[in-house]
């Protein structure tokens, strides 16, 4: 059975992906693929797509096992997890969060969690503001209803990343896509003030020249924490140039 790294992985591929463009015809195409569909029902472009996102990120990742059926649908999803115990209280990596924007009991969006710091979730959504992006959201936010924990792989952790050091400020200007301009590659690190005897073993990646990685505005001193190929960690802001 997959781990939730491996959705997650597919899940950060499609960020940036716009309502109309070839990544969400791609989503909707995996979804409408697979068999059988909730209810025989065919997603169109023109319907909400948050929880078809989330299906399509699972059967792409081979994990519709840990979802236990795939849906297009939040409430009828949230229904399916109620009965079968998958509700929890205490969120993790790797989560589904449902919320109940208008507090009336029925549920309205989704999105899968891929990041933790302090009491903030960084949360990976389709169809918001038309798109694939990420919802910066306190974990006791009144418009979550519902956190739901798939049935992955039991054997494996969702993120090596979970020793990943907390980031001491924000910026909302800084957040965007970054590349690498290093002339050979920067390191992704758990923590910007180890020791420097004790690099190798606070590497988690190699961020290759040219290569790109994405900030949501958190930082500590020089160290933008970046998000890359699905791995989150502090790389130096002085290797990194923000795309325009």
């Amino acid at each position: 059975m997959a781990t939730a790294n491996d959705v997650l992985k597919v899940a950060e591929s499609y960020n940036g992906a716009k309502e109309g463009g070839s990544k969400h015809s791609e989503i909707l195409n995996i979804y409408n693929s697979h068999k059988p569909l909730a209810r025989g029902y065919t997603v169109k472009k023109t319907d909400a797509w948050c929880m078809t996102f989330i299906s399509a990120c699972f059967i792409k990742a081979n994990a519709v096992e840990a979802l236990g059926l795939t849906e297009c649908g939040c409430q009828e999803y949230v229904n399916y997890a109620r009965k079968n115990n998958m509700i929890v209280n205490n969120p993790t990596i790797g989560d589904l969060t449902f919320y109940d924007w208008g507090n009336d009991g029925v549920v309205d969006h989704v999105g899968i969690i891929y990041f933790e710091s302090g009491n903030n979730l960084f949360i990976r959504e389709g169809n918001k503001n038309d798109m694939v992006t990420t919802r910066v959201i306190s974990k006791t936010s009144p418009s979550i209803k519902y956190f739901v924990r798939p049935r992955y792989n039991k054997q494996s952790t969702t993120y090596d990343d979970s020793k990943v050091s907390f980031a001491e400020s924000f910026n909302r200007n800084i957040a965007g896509e970054y590349i690498c301009t290093a002339s050979d590659f920067v390191a992704l690190r758990y923590n910007p003030y180890v020791e420097e005897r004790d690099k190798k073993n606070n590497k988690i990646a190699e961020i290759k020249k040219g290569e790109t990685c994405h900030n949501y505005g958190y930082f500590t001193n020089d160290w933008l924490l970046v998000v890359y190929k699905g791995r989150t960690g502090f790389a130096n802001k002085f290797h990194l140039r923000k795309k325009v």
